[in-house]
């Protein structure tokens, strides 16, 4: 569940983010306000082509980190009911053919994750992100732990805001 002080904070980051431009020859492109990878992602949508550029918001070939989790997933859930989405084209990455399959695995990615930190943290009584990334992500290239980390963290951060987690 939302707070109303979050619903208003969501609805700053996304004002004006249906400002259109246009390109010429009857191309409009979209500005959406994408937050959660960082504080300022945007993605752009031309709805008549049904493409979808979309930065490091979706990437091509993995998930990306994500800054503030909560706005990140209400990122992807208004990307998954764009009226018309054919391909993505993300700033890294091949380009997407299979647009709303790809997000809900990101949507189904970040669920799963939630699960996975809930399951470690009911076994235990008290542990760091550290701890639980090590416990997630057991075989990660060593060069990776800190960006693995931060993911964890951004989870933390949304279950205690929700009162579902307490940290200390």
């Amino acid at each position: 569940g939302c707070t109303v002080d979050e619903m208003l904070k969501d609805a700053k980051l996304i004002q004006k983010s249906n400002e259109q431009f246009d390109l010429g020859s009857g191309v409009k492109v979209q500005i959406l306000k994408t937050p959660g990878h960082s504080v300022d992602s945007l993605c752009y949508y031309i709805e008549n082509e049904g493409v979808l550029f979309t930065g490091d918001t979706l990437l091509g070939s993995s998930t990306t980190t994500v800054w503030n989790l909560g706005h990140y997933r209400r990122s992807l859930q208004r990307l998954l009911e764009l009226p018309k989405l054919d391909v993505i084209c993300p700033g890294h990455g091949k380009i997407i053919y299979n647009p709303r399959e790809r997000i809900q695995q990101y949507i189904d990615h970040r669920n799963l994750r939630e699960q996975q930190i809930m399951n470690v943290l009911s076994s235990k009584k008290q542990l760091t992100s550290w701890e639980i990334m090590l416990e997630l992500y057991p075989d990660i290239d060593t060069r990776l732990r800190r960006a693995a980390d931060g993911n964890v963290r951004s989870h933390l951060v949304q279950l205690k805001d929700e009162q579902r987690i307490i940290v200390h």
